[in-house]
């Protein structure tokens, strides 16, 4: 199955902090306080994952237009800190679904392609 997530050329999400990702933007840096439940709601919100249990896993989406939804209006923000969309080939055996988004075990995935954020 395809994954698709957004992430820095390390790995890491978006919504990790300055401290911890210097070339982020000021407005990705509000992401995290701008994400709530019910709109965004958190792997372990979603039943998918328990704090302890994401350890081996990363957030992504079935489809692309999921992914763009949870990211409206931070396009711009996202390009700007040097995120890119990555597709990734997993077997379902090795994803959790909850109604928003997924978490995948990265380590069993294939990457399938990385482009930049984009802006439109």
């Amino acid at each position: 199955m395809r994954v698709f997530r957004v992430e820095d050329w390390e790995g890491g999400g978006p919504y990790m902090f300055a401290g911890e990702r210097p070339h982020a933007t000021g407005k990705l840096e509000l992401m995290p306080y701008v994400h709530k439940a019910p709109e965004h709601p958190s792997p372990q919100t979603e039943g998918i994952a328990t704090t302890y249990s994401m350890e081996n896993y990363y957030c992504g989406f079935e489809s692309l237009d999921k992914m763009k939804v949870w990211f409206k209006n931070f396009e711009t923000a996202l390009f700007e800190s040097y995120m890119d969309v990555t597709e990734w080939e997993v077997e379902k055996e090795f994803i959790k679904f909850g109604k928003k988004q997924l978490i995948f075990q990265k380590r069993y995935a294939r990457l399938i392609t990385r482009t930049s954020y984009p802006t439109n």
